[in-house]
């Protein structure tokens, strides 16, 4: 189980370490030519090709293999990188875009099923929240490093840059074909699903519905959140920040997600997983509404809050997601539930151009915190009859 774990950890530092993802941006305007219209042409592009890819990435990982799927999704990724130096046609960056949007369909759900799957069949499950918190943390410790060693490297060539990444997507894939991955076997012998109507069995479960309720409802929990961090440049200018201070508070606000996600599985074993969620939810909540003060300095505060609290509350929910999914068909209602993040995000993304144009910042903030209260409200709602493994954690905290 140890050399699994390890070898987890391994596959998340090397696949995050994107040396070009904080300067994309640069290499694309001054080394092709892309202009500012073009560049949101291209983001559509990758959001399209992972949005549509989704669905039946998952499907993929459940009938041929979570490893099979996530190789494909860093192989994608890998390809997509050496294309930007390969080609300089604007064309062929949209379709490489499309082709890593696509690429990150293929790995993501897939990566925790096989995880947890593996350790379910040791009958330790248990270990899933620690080893994934630590596997998120790291990745934003290696996002940091690559940050500053592209950074460094692109002084000195582009191909550096973008090459180094291929490498260690290529290093990943080794980690992750070196974890076992379970099959699910009766009378010794591999058992043959019907993906189709196994999903459809769990959809009318009540399992099931657990499931896509606490979808919906955290697509606009996190979608608000999420939304409000990736506009939070465009806040920080309006309110007069220069940008050096905005790149700071940028940086800042990565470290306070990692060390959030570090820290989680440590406060839940002091804390049920029921109360721990309410108490984040409930302060997020809290930190988009104090806006109504229209105090700028309360913006800060609202930001290093959705770039912790979300997250903790993110990881929680995931763990126990996976404890009532059926392994059959893990990867698919994974790949479910973020194409509904998706639509989610797309939606509050649409919110945010539309009400910051017309009614400025304050507005804009404040109907976010509208959104986020209902889902939060609606989820306190909902959760009440959740049974989030209190027996379990009770024993655990009398124990402490």
């Amino acid at each position: 189980m140890k050399n699994t774990i390890r070898r987890y950890l391994g596959y998340y530092f090397f696949s995050n370490l994107v040396f070009q993802k904080s300067i994309f941006m640069i290499f694309l305007g001054t080394q092709r030519g892309v202009s500012v219209a073009e560049l949101s042409i291209l983001e559509v592009a990758l959001l399209l090709g992972e949005f549509f890819i989704e669905i039946p990435a998952g499907f993929f990982g459940d009938k041929f293999g979570r490893k099979f799927c996530v190789c494909i999704g860093l192989l994608a990724l890998a390809i997509s990188s050496i294309g930007y130096l390969i080609f300089s046609s604007f064309p062929v960056f949209v379709g490489l875009f499309i082709l890593e949007g696509a690429g990150m369909a293929f790995i993501s759900g897939a990566d925790e099923s096989l995880l947890y799957d593996n350790l379910k069949s040791r009958n330790q499950e248990k270990e899933f929240l620690p080893t994934l918190s630590k596997a998120m943390s790291l990745s934003y410790v290696s996002l940091s490093i690559a940050a500053v060693i592209g950074g460094v490297l692109q002084k000195y060539s582009w191909n550096l840059v973008y090459g180094l990444t291929s490498v260690m997507i290529v290093v990943a894939m080794i980690f992750i074909l070196g974890i076992q991955e379970e099959t699910t076997e009766e009378n010794g012998e591999e058992k043959k699903v019907n993906l189709k109507e196994t999903l459809a069995l769990f959809a009318r479960d009540d399992n099931g519905k657990i499931v896509f309720k606490i979808f919906l409802i955290l697509s606009f929990f996190e979608g608000t959140a999420l939304s409000f961090i990736m506009f939070s440049q465009q806040f920080f200018h309006i309110i007069g920040i220069q940008t050096t201070i905005i790149a700071i508070l940028i940086m800042a606000g990565r470290f306070s997600s990692g060390g959030a996600i570090y820290i989680t599985p440590k406060i839940n074993k002091f804390i049920s997983t029921k109360k721990l969620i309410w108490i984040l939810m409930g302060l997020s909540s809290a930190s988009f509404i104090i806006n109504i003060f229209h105090i700028n300095g309360l913006y800060f505060v609202t930001y290093f809050a959705l770039t912790s609290l979300p997250y903790m509350c993110s990881i929680l929910n995931v763990n126990y997601i996976h404890g009532l999914l059926p392994s059959e068909v893990r990867a698919s209602m994974l790949s479910i539930g973020n194409a509904i993040s998706s639509i989610s995000l797309g939606i509050c993304y649409l919110i945010i151009g539309f009400v910051l144009g017309t009614f400025g910042l304050w507005v804009t903030v404040l109907v976010l915190a509208v959104i986020n209260g209902v889902s939060v409200l609606t989820y306190f709602i909902i959760s009440r009859k959740f049974e989030m493994g209190e027996k379990d954690e009770k024993q655990q905290l009398e124990n402490n």
